[in-house]
């Protein structure tokens, strides 16, 4: 699968994931993880939103990250696809900037970042 990061997403993703020593498909999988593991938490910010929140650029400011989901959490993420009605790649970038949110900020440590991948 791949992801279109773009813009404001891009250097978010490419800056955290060097600022945690992974790749940036790494964070990409941490995100998911991370995004399926807070479903029951009833926060505003875990749907995705219904309109952009980052307007549209030029393709070549875009990078694709190239990232695979085991057949478990892939099954998950298209059901949560389904139940919010998003396509697959809006809800992953939500999910990576839902993820990168909650890193900066400090509701997230980067040891929950294993510890969800470790739970997979």
């Amino acid at each position: 699968m791949t992801l279109d990061a773009e813009g404001f997403a891009r250097a978010a993703l490419e800056n955290m994931a060097r600022t945690h020593a992974l790749s940036t498909d790494e964070l990409v999988l941490h995100a998911v993880c991370y995004y399926l593991g807070d479903r029951r938490s009833g926060r505003s910010s875990y749907p995705m939103p219904a309109s952009p929140l980052l307007p549209r650029t030029e393709p070549a400011d875009r990078v694709g990250v190239d990232f695979d989901l085991d057949a478990r959490t892939r099954r998950e993420f298209d059901s949560e696809c389904r139940r919010q009605g998003v396509e697959f790649e809006q809800l992953v970038g939500h999910a990576v900037l839902y993820l990168i949110a909650d890193l900066d900020s400090g509701r997230a440590a980067a040891r929950h970042l294993n510890d969800c991948m470790d739970a997979r």
